[in-house]
């Protein structure tokens, strides 16, 4: 059976695509310090609030004036922490 260098190329790609499907990755971030709620495990976390993504993102039905971050524009620079 003679294979060509298209079919090779299909070949490949789909092995990438399939592997890239299956490989684990972080799905969420309940479990990280970048869950904000009263639920989060990090040193910054709200005192009540369980609701995990309104910390980032404004609900969707948003007026859509504005891109659907739950933040202002900063005027000043901010730090970023790790």
């Amino acid at each position: 059976m003679k294979v060509t260098t298209s079919g090779r190329c299909i070949l490949i790609t789909a092995i990438l695509a399939l592997m890239a499907a299956l490989s684990p990755g972080q799905q969420s971030i309940v479990d990280t310090k970048h869950n904000l709620s009263a639920s989060g495990i990090g040193s910054q976390r709200a005192v009540s609030d369980g609701r995990i993504c309104i910390f980032c993102h404004a609900p969707h039905r948003s007026t859509g004036a504005t891109p659907l971050w739950n933040r202002a524009d900063p005027t000043l620079g901010y730090t970023i922490y790790s």
